[in-house]
């Protein structure tokens, strides 16, 4: 009897790799369908959803296969192995994290899995749910062996293996085109079941995403209905309720610098910020809910952790508009929105400022042009409100200081000012890039200065709250570790921001007790309009003139991850790993954090899920 050579013990181990890999399709379908079912309301999502749990999350398996094959195809045993328990704690994960997310509607990460096996017991979790998971383990473990066992012994055609592969392969192909069409149209039949799969980025903008966007059935049809979809989000947890407070009622400016971080302003470098902070109320402890727009301008606006915001897209619609900007409308205010910024691409414009004009055409190429004209025509809305005598809201966004800084160099008062080359080291110190960037807030405290000048002079400050902030802070290499810019940790460098607020009536003062951004939109409702409803019927944040004296816990996001903030420890959730250091040193190694604080957390941040631990017995979904 003829032993087999090399090669075809290599192919029979990748044909039996192969084959296993494609057997996971029904289970991980079955599994994932439960996430997805509460959100499939036609047959256009039921393809998608399908398409999108193919694509996504077996073709992975396949490339698994494969790759285990080339390294391990001579030991068809070690091989099977291997690959039979990395699909079984596959399974188990995805088991696992439908459980949680049925309960707190959020997933699975490698933050919580850290936790879950250093101290299951400490965030709550009974040990006879231990002795469940260990027996679904277990029958997942029996299910491979048997799927490997019948992988081993079955010979199929090579053609309908190629087929197959080839089938799942175009699915999550179309799972995606359907998913970039439907972002950019809006489509939440599509958009809403996002938040349902763990650890789930599919594509979004294209620059033919709208052109072909009518193609996708029933979307007009769909939005007329919405009312009859379950939401991803309950927001607020009830109708709010408002009883007015005396006049008179009180105009609203945000002005936000871009990237600004907390000890870069002062009179040598933001002297017209700096002069208007001694006279009105300073929060030298406030930090951003994000190191990245979105996230920091989505938590200013919502008042809620930034980790909602894939629900807050796939429900755009539904909700319309964050609960302070609607009261704003309904309220009879007149908004002015003025930012030189990418809103429609991130689907700020859509979540935001739904059916509001933005102001975003400016003179010029770069900001040193452009902010100066964004400041003209807001200075023009607020001459044209007061004119009319009517109340506003206005918010301006500049950009100078976003990285390449921008400014005259004719008239920056910083030397040695030198641009940041990302490609090279920084060998010779930080002093020049961080004057090229001080440079930048200089130029951007002169457009303040222009709309503080106009306050004064028209006597609006008698009746009009000002808010002077940005949407994240900026680094500069502060630990010696080459992060420089935002969006890649969430040490003070790049969350702790500037915060200065002028409200009638308050007299200047330091407040050094944290806040937030998520602080901003119950001081708002609550000061502004008389908003009744207990805060957390509609935020995470705290009122301005309330906040606790107790250490306060913060969740802050950035592009594709998050971070909770306990005391001065930093815990920074990734989709497969945790990263812990401190609010000053991202070298530090804090202690784990105290599991109670954990446990109050997981409630927080689900609790504005629909069908979460924290819904009450009324379930209502209705927002107004």
């Amino acid at each position: 009897m003829r032993l087999p050579t090399p090669l075809q013990r290599l192919g029979d181990t990748q044909r039996t790799l192969w084959l296993a890999a494609l057997a996971q399709t029904p289970w991980i379908s079955l599994v994932l369908w439960r996430n997805v079912a509460p959100g499939v309301h036609d047959s256009l999502t039921a393809l998608y959803a399908l398409a999108a749990i193919v694509g996504y999350f077996v073709v992975p398996t396949l490339l698994v296969s494969a790759a285990s094959g080339l390294l391990l195809g001579l030991w068809p045993r070690s091989a099977r192995l291997v690959v039979a328990t990395v699909f079984t704690l596959y399974l188990f994960f995805l088991v696992v994290d439908g459980q949680l997310f049925s309960i707190y509607k959020f997933h699975l990460n490698g933050f919580w899995l850290n936790f879950l096996v250093e101290d299951f017991q400490g965030l709550g979790i009974p040990g006879s749910m231990v002795a469940v998971a260990t027996l679904v383990l277990g029958l997942l473990a029996a299910l491979e062996g048997l799927i490997f066992w019948c992988a081993a012994r079955w010979r199929p055609r090579r053609r309908w293996l190629s087929l197959v592969t080839a089938g799942l392969i175009v699915a999550g192909a179309a799972g995606q085109i359907i998913h970039v069409v439907a972002y950019e149209k809006n489509d939440r039949r599509i958009t809403a079941l996002t938040p349902r799969l763990p650890a789930y980025l599919p594509l979004r903008s294209h620059s033919n995403a709208v052109r072909f966007g009518d193609r996708l059935p029933g979307v007009e049809e769909e939005f007329s209905s919405l009312g009859k979809m379950r939401q991803s989000l309950r927001y607020p947890l009830h109708p709010l309720r408002f009883s007015p407070p005396p006049p008179p009622r009180f105009n609203v400016i945000v002005l936000l610098l871009e990237s600004w971080r907390a000890d870069s302003w002062g009179p040598s470098i933001t002297p017209n910020i700096a002069a208007f902070a001694h006279e009105n109320l300073v929060f030298d402890q406030h930090f951003s809910s994000g190191n990245s727009t979105v996230a920091g301008v989505v938590g200013l606006f919502y008042g809620i952790h930034p980790t909602y915001w894939e629900a807050i897209k796939a429900d755009n619609v539904a909700l319309h508009n964050p609960v302070m900007i609607d009261a704003f409308v309904e309220h009879g205010y007149e908004l002015g929105i003025f930012a030189e910024s990418s809103f429609e691409r991130h689907k700020i414009k859509d979540a935001v400022f739904r059916d509001i004009e933005i102001h975003d055409r400016f003179q010029g190429k770069q900001a040193v042009t452009k902010d100066p004209d964004l400041t003209r025509q807001l200075l023009d809305f607020l001459r044209e409100r007061d004119a009319r005598d009517e109340p506003f809201f206005a918010f301006g966004f500049y950009k100078a200081s976003h990285y390449t800084y921008s400014y005259d160099p004719e008239t920056a008062p910083f030397h040695p000012a030198k641009r940041r080359n990302l490609a090279l080291r920084a060998d010779e110190g930080i002093e020049p890039y961080l004057n090229d960037y001080r440079n930048a807030l200089h130029f951007e405290d002169e457009q303040v200065g222009r709309v503080l000048d106009w306050l004064r002079h028209s006597g609006h400050l008698e009746d009009t709250v000002v808010v002077i902030t940005t949407d994240h802070a900026e680094s500069f290499d502060d630990n010696g570790q080459d992060y420089w810019g935002h969006g890649s940790n969430f040490t003070r460098y790049q969350t702790q921001v500037p915060f200065f607020m002028h409200w009638p009536g308050h007299d200047a003062r330091v407040e050094s007790r944290r806040s937030s951004h998520l602080d901003l939109t119950p001081t708002l409702l609550r000061g502004v309009f008389g908003c009744t409803n207990p805060i957390e019927d509609y935020s995470d944040g705290r009122d301005l003139f309330d906040l606790p004296a107790a250490a306060r816990s913060l969740v802050i996001a950035g592009y594709t991850n998050h971070a909770l903030v306990l005391g001065d420890q930093v815990y920074e959730s990734r989709p497969f790993g945790l990263k812990a250091y401190t609010l000053d040193d991202v070298t530090a190694v804090p202690p784990p954090p105290p599991l109670a604080d954990l446990r109050a957390l997981m409630h927080s941040i689900g609790r504005f899920y629909a069908g979460g631990a924290n819904e009450d017995a009324a379930g209502s979904t209705v927002r107004r």
